[in-house]
């Protein structure tokens, strides 16, 4: 099953990981009457409780857009519009941005793959916080495993995508601290490998769409 793939970059920013939900949100009020996927709240107001099609990122001190399925339709239809970025309360004016449209496949691959975290993975919950601090390493390891098998589930079934095989993922992680509404939150850098080949730049965990759990494949060990 191919999915439509739009990423929107934009150059010569120097913004902190954390405006991701700034960029989100001059964005999604800006444009948000053309689609309530820019900001995942429907039109009565409530929450939008799907994987995001529209993600805003900073990578390496940039903004960048990906747009899945519907949401890389949305992408185009306002890329043309985007003349300004206000940020955190900042006007950006910027000379260089980049529409790139293409099409992906989740599939299974014979050979473990490798990615990389490119930002903090939100895992734990408020329900399994917890049992993981109260855990040995051992069975952390297992339980963030087994969390971002769920993430990545949880992605496919917002795509509209089903498999008949199982999803192995191996994570080697480290802990930090990232402030998360007006909170301290427990997050996760690192690498894993799977059996799965997913798109980059796509959020998996919680808050995906704030820029959280961007992950990007590693080839040959550099980054491409």
């Amino acid at each position: 099953m191919q999915h439509k793939y739009t990423v929107v970059k934009f150059a010569s920013f120097n913004l902190s990981p954390r405006n991701a939900v700034y960029l989100r949100g001059y964005l999604g009020n800006l444009f948000k009457e053309k689609s309530p996927l820019l900001h995942n709240h429907l039109e009565d107001g409530s929450f939008r409780y799907k994987y995001p099609v529209v993600q805003y990122k900073i990578i390496e001190g940039n903004p960048l857009l990906v747009g899945l399925n519907e949401g890389a339709d949305i992408l185009n239809e306002i890329f043309l519009s985007i003349k300004v970025l206000i940020i955190n309360g900042n006007r950006y004016h910027f000379d260089l941005k980049y529409l790139e449209n293409s099409v992906f496949k989740i599939d299974f691959s014979p050979q473990p793959l490798l990615y990389r975290f490119f930002t903090p993975w939100m895992a734990l919950n408020q329900h399994n916080i917890n049992r993981y601090s109260q855990s040995s390493l051992e069975v952390q390891k297992h339980m963030l495993d087994s969390i971002l098998v769920g993430n990545i589930l949880s992605m496919m079934k917002g795509l509209g995508q089903h498999i008949d095989r199982d999803i192995i993922v191996d994570v080697r992680h480290r802990e930090a601290i990232a402030h998360f509404k007006n909170q301290l939150m427990r997050v996760f850098w690192g690498t894993f490998k799977s059996n799965i080949r997913l798109p980059d730049f796509v959020g998996v965990g919680k808050a995906v769409s704030r820029g959280f759990g961007t992950i990007k494949m590693v080839e040959n060990g550099a980054l491409y």
